[in-house]
């Protein structure tokens, strides 16, 4: 049951296509030049929105893998926070796990960085590549979004169901 809205998950979709997976629509923005661009239209127009909504509402951006490699990530994220007036600590930008198998010591520095700005960082679909437990202690995550397919096997996988618990059944 829905307890209430915390925050809101942009996405770029297609008029006419509807829907496009990111492993389609990345590849082809990349081969075309346009994935800069987009990305930083993506980063800027949802901190605008999300500046008029009630303060307790949070709003994530994905970052594509290679975000985390630019030295200069941190300061192009707070330039875009300051313009858009959004307290950083309403936004998550949320990272796959391919970034986290890049150049360790460079994203990790970035995350730092954006970390020590206020924002919050999520890994998006964790489980579903090749990023090890060890990930979740390393790197500086706030918040973990486990892959679709833990979630739906839960009713029929023990296994997966053992991976996942909420805090309330912690306190059992």
């Amino acid at each position: 049951m829905l307890r209430s809205l915390v925050g809101s998950e942009m996405c770029i979709r297609d008029r006419a296509r509807g829907p496009v997976p990111p492993g389609i629509f990345i590849p082809m923005a990349e081969r075309r030049g346009l994935l800069l661009p987009i990305d930083q239209m993506v980063e800027r127009s949802p901190l605008l929105v999300a500046n008029g909504w009630p303060s307790d509402i949070s709003v994530s951006i994905n970052c594509p893998a290679f975000e985390f490699l630019d030295p200069g990530m941190a300061v192009q994220l707070k330039e875009h926070l300051d313009r858009a007036g959004l307290n950083p600590e309403r936004c998550y930008i949320e990272v796959t796990e391919s970034a986290l198998l890049q150049d360790d010591e460079q994203v990790l520095s970035v995350m730092r960085q954006v970390k020590a700005l206020g924002v919050n960082l999520a890994i998006d679909d964790f489980g579903s590549g090749h990023a090890s437990l060890s990930y979740l202690h390393r790197f500086p995550f706030n918040l973990i979004k486990i892959d679709r397919s833990f979630i739906q096997a839960m009713d029929k996988d023990a296994g997966a169901a053992c991976l996942l618990y909420t805090s309330d059944a912690a306190d059992e």
